[in-house]
């Protein structure tokens, strides 16, 4: 009987944790794809990012762009299934929630909000040496550092 019940409660489980897995990212066209903020192209292989829903995934040059589009209320919550950015090094999808961020205005990101994702908290503090004005931060940090509107001008955007 306490062998049925411990098998019963590994599948609940099992199943609980199969249910919360996020989708994977969708994939990126770095040469058509339109951030849905700004409207300026998707090119970055190093700071787009993307919100993955129920119907079309929605692109975005600058995780700015992307918690300023939900901060917004352009989307409910519950349509969010799941949030990429792209790491630093252009190599990986990864899930926001999960990066390791870098906030610093002395490297751009294209839309001058100055955040970096990175895999793992040991590419994060190489940046952060390299960069005297750079610190580590939670995503919880980026979603309230972002501004509530782009008012940056030009001059705060750049390249890497």
């Amino acid at each position: 009987m306490k062998r049925l019940i411990l098998l019963g409660a590994l599948g609940l489980l099992a199943s609980v944790a199969w249910a919360q897995t996020a989708p994977p990212p969708a994939t990126t066209d770095f040469k058509s794809d339109i951030c849905v903020v700004c409207k300026m192209a998707v090119t970055s292989k190093s700071y787009a990012a993307q919100i993955v829903n129920d119907g079309k995934p929605l692109f975005f040059d600058d995780i700015g762009c992307l918690v300023q589009y939900e901060r917004q209320g352009k989307i409910i919550p519950e349509a969010v299934k799941a949030r990429y950015v792209r790491s630093v090094a252009g190599d990986a999808w990864l899930l926001a929630e999960k990066a390791v961020w870098v906030t610093t205005k002395d490297v751009r990101t294209p839309m001058g909000y100055g955040f970096h994702a990175f895999v793992d908290k040991k590419a994060a503090e190489v940046f952060v040496k390299a960069h005297k004005m750079a610190q580590v931060v939670a995503w919880a940090d980026v979603q309230k550092q972002v501004p509530d509107s782009m008012g940056m001008g030009s001059d705060s955007m750049g390249k890497m």
